[in-house]
């Protein structure tokens, strides 16, 4: 990666900041945290551990996340889910708060935190084979042979083929 490439992701890094409304589209798009981890280590793991109190500051629950496990866990992710972006993360967390991968049972921590992880990776998964379905049924090379303009350069080919085909007609 060259300077100038580092200094624009690291910026965004910098600059980075939940979004208010997110989509699985937008999210597998987005600079990976191996990507923004190779930049600067420290700023990645604080934006892990902004989303991480974040989550914890949206749930009403008696066995919350302290400081320090907060600070484990964005080590963690840096280290183990480092094929996610930020707005991954986000994502996973956002939707395991919403109680979209399963109830909460007063109490949040790392463990829950890599169930989430397991949870929203299977429906990312899903997500990127029926992106990439979706792209290869669109970009479908025969599709070009349906352009007006080819079928008559195909079909006057055709035509001029056919003619030479044909053996002479003896007068």
């Amino acid at each position: 990666m060259d300077q100038n490439q580092s200094l624009t992701t690291l910026h965004t890094i910098q600059q980075w900041q939940p979004k208010s409304q997110l989509t699985m589209n937008e999210s597998v798009k987005c600079a990976k945290i191996s990507k923004l981890r190779a930049i600067d280590r420290n700023e990645t793991k604080f934006k892990i551990s902004m989303l991480i109190a974040r989550c914890c500051a949206m749930l009403n629950i008696d066995k919350n996340m302290n400081n320090e496990q907060i600070k484990f866990a964005a080590e963690h992710f840096v280290e183990h889910h480092w094929i996610y972006s930020l707005e991954d993360i986000q994502l996973c967390l956002d939707r395991g708060a919403a109680g979209l991968y399963g109830a909460i049972y007063n109490r949040l921590d790392l463990s829950i935190l890599n169930e989430w992880v397991h949870k929203f990776e299977q429906e990312r998964n899903a997500h990127i084979t029926a992106m990439r379905s979706q792209e290869q049924t669109q970009s479908n090379l025969y599709d070009v042979f349906k352009h007006p303009q080819i079928e008559q350069a195909m079909k006057d080919v055709h035509d001029k083929m056919l003619h030479k085909e044909l053996p002479p007609v003896e007068a």
